[in-house]
């Protein structure tokens, strides 16, 4: 009963919101920190446009970077009811994630809801119609179903947040762990499952454009960093503006290999603690990809509750909330600086950006912590500060 009012409470608050303030997200999804270039609902209206008015395919030049998926759904929804799609999205991650609460060490089904429908990173992304809530919801919903052993509905989601965005393919190996865990199968039976799955969300994908050019702008793109029009919270793009473009290649390559980097090593340190690997990687990403925003941020939270014992077990929460509001108060003041006024420059922004990956590394420092100090012995003696 009290999950179900919090899901009614949120879907109150956005129609409300909706009916008051009709153009909300469009204030939103200028803020860098809530929208990118693969992930902004902007990019998605003009790609509509094109298809649907002008009948010319999106992946012309560089302005749609997302899905074909994407242009199907929202072409099939009013636009009227876009915001509803949003509104949706979020409810159906926040059931899931709860569904999997009540059958794992979390906190209660109604914490774990609330924790994402109010986070303020989850919703003014939410807010601001980033299509990257999808995605996020599809890892949710896939979390949901592991949580009922229903091995081939979670692979299915996984499958569909693969496609929709890039960065997915990057928990996949520690998903398929996970999943062969939960649902007692074989690790070989996921693979091929997810493997069919992946098959047949991109031959979908094909069939509007009839063409595999959205490989090249939503996948590519989203690898190499292709669009430095806007900067974002992460800490790729300063690096690449001031980079010469002979060297970008490399480095790309050397920033990519460091994004896949601990997948293997952490499901070998932790192969009876899987949940863990799984979260601590979703919010690596949050900090180390091309193209991270709130929204990340929000999900590897949320995904902190579902191990209560390891969460119980972290020492430093207070600096790690007081750098997120510190990091989440100065980080619009510091780019109107820079772009809006014109009285500072790149480097006030991307100062700020530091604060933010050094805030994630310390949270990372003290989940993993907490991780290997419920290994040792359950977190019964709290007087243990060092193993």
């Amino acid at each position: 009963m009290r999950l179900l009012l919090i899901l009614l409470s949120y879907v109150g608050l956005r129609i409300c919101l909706h009916v008051l303030f009709p153009n909300l997200w469009v204030s939103l999804s200028s803020f860098v920190e809530l929208c990118t270039p693969i992930s902004s609902f902007r990019s998605t209206k003009e790609g509509l446009y094109l298809f649907n008015q002008l009948s010319v395919s999106p992946y012309k030049g560089n302005i749609f970077q997302q899905s074909p998926l994407m242009i199907a759904l929202f072409t099939i929804v009013p636009e009227q009811l876009h915001f509803l799609v949003f509104t949706f999205v979020d409810v159906f991650a926040a059931y899931n994630l709860a569904s999997f609460a009540s059958t794992n060490m979390s906190y209660s089904p109604s914490v774990v809801a609330a924790s994402y429908l109010f986070n303020p990173f989850s919703l003014l992304s939410s807010l601001a119609n980033s299509t990257n809530v999808i995605g996020n919801s599809c890892i949710c919903a896939s979390l949901g179903f592991l949580g009922k052993k229903k091995a081939a509905k979670s692979i299915f989601f996984f499958s569909l947040a693969c496609v929709l965005m890039v960065y997915p393919f990057y928990l996949s190996f520690n998903y398929i762990i996970l999943a062969a865990e939960w649902c007692n199968s074989r690790w070989y039976s996921v693979t091929f499952k997810f493997l069919f799955f992946i098959c047949c969300f991109f031959t979908l994908a094909f069939i509007p454009f009839q063409s595999w050019k959205f490989l090249n702008s939503q996948f590519v793109s989203a690898i190499v960093m292709r669009d430095l029009s806007r900067p974002n919270i992460g800490l790729w793009w300063y690096f690449f503006i001031e980079l010469f473009s002979e060297f970008r290649p490399f480095y790309t390559c050397v920033f990519q290999l460091y994004l896949v980097s601990l997948q293997v090593p952490l499901a070998i340190r932790f192969p009876k603690q899987k949940l863990f690997a799984f979260t601590l990687l979703v919010g690596f990403l949050a900090t180390f990809k091309p193209y991270p925003e709130l929204s990340d941020i929000g999900l590897y939270i949320t995904m902190l509750l579902l191990n209560k014992p390891v969460f119980d077990l972290m020492h430093h929460k207070v600096y790690e909330i007081l750098g997120f509001v510190y990091f989440a108060a100065l980080s619009p003041a510091f780019y109107y600086l820079w772009i809006s006024s014109g009285s500072g420059n790149a480097n006030f922004f991307y100062a700020i950006n530091l604060v933010y990956a050094a805030t994630m590394i310390v949270l990372f420092s003290d989940h993993t912590w907490a991780a290997i100090r419920y290994e040792y012995d359950g977190g019964k003696d709290k007087t243990v500060t060092q193993i």
